[in-house]
């Protein structure tokens, strides 16, 4: 991670960053002791958003909370790689991010819901949260947001269907079964339609276990675009999934499975043709 000294604009417009030197030690603690000092309007315009500006958070923070009262309601944790992943950010974006929702819980004498967002290795959260907040016992804040949002009303909006299904029988059930497990934010409708068009079944090994399932999308189709019809996506088990998305497996136009490397384990689904498929 490098220290962006300052921001120059070049002849043709364009913001650089020039930068000098590394980053050492906690991000987070270095982060605390500088502050961005700027005159003038910074350019970014609608025209110039890039999907990573402070502009751009502010539409996604709404999304993050609703995303993290649903982690709260089912006593669970998510690690800042997967914030990371599922809304676009980079580390700056995140910290932000995580201090304003922070700081809005605190407005409305909530717990500090960014306590749920820990590291993957320690399964703790970072030293920031003690930094901004004053917590110095993150376990215990995590069992306040556990209890505080446990009897919480969904806050799914009107226009998205419910992530909670009643079971009936047979397919309806296994679709219920799949759909609690549903993790990104307003994504229900996508997981739903995948599952439906592919019978419940992953596409590539047939597997019909609803909670070894995903919706994974088409490579070069983007949620975040708007790429979420049941033709953007496909049925996989989860280990294919990331397969998948890592380029090790790959799918043809017409639907073909192949392999980029050695993995013989994998090698009975090779020459495997999807259907249906809808190629790029």
């Amino acid at each position: 991670m490098f220290i962006i000294d300052r921001l120059e604009t070049n002849e043709d417009g364009a913001v650089v960053a020039v930068l000098s030197g590394l980053v050492t030690g906690d991000l987070f603690k270095h982060a605390l002791g500088h502050k961005t000092k700027a005159e003038g309007e910074f350019p970014d315009g609608v025209a110039q958003e890039s999907g990573i500006s402070t502009g751009n958070l502010a539409a996604k923070l709404p999304m993050i909370r609703e995303w993290l009262i649903a982690v709260a309601k089912r006593t669970s944790t998510v690690t800042y790689g997967e914030l990371m992943d599922t809304f676009g950010l980079h580390f700056f974006l995140l910290y932000t991010a995580m201090r304003s929702l922070g700081h809005q819980c605190v407005d409305a004498r909530e717990p500090v819901i960014t306590a749920l967002i820990v590291d993957k290795d320690s399964g703790k959260c970072s030293p920031g949260l003690e930094g901004e907040f004053g917590i110095q016992d993150d376990d215990l804040e995590r069992a306040r947001c556990y209890e505080f949002w446990a009897g919480a009303p969904s806050q799914t909006p009107p226009n998205e269907p419910s992530p909670i299904h009643e079971p009936t029988t047979g397919f309806d059930e296994l679709l219920a079964r799949f759909t609690l497990t549903q993790v990104r934010p307003f994504q229900a409708a996508f997981r739903e339609a995948v599952f439906r068009r592919f019978d419940g079944r992953c596409a590539i090994s047939g597997c019909d276990v609803p909670e070894a399932l995903e919706a994974a999308h088409i490579n070069g189709r983007d949620w975040r675009q708007g790429d979420n019809t049941a033709a953007d996506g496909i049925l996989l088990r989860r280990d294919l999934h990331a397969l998948y998305d890592r380029g090790v497996i790959l799918i043809a136009n017409d639907g073909t499975v192949s392999l980029n490397q050695e993995a013989p384990h994998y090698q009975q689904f090779l020459g495997f043709k999807i259907k249906p498929w809808t190629s790029s």
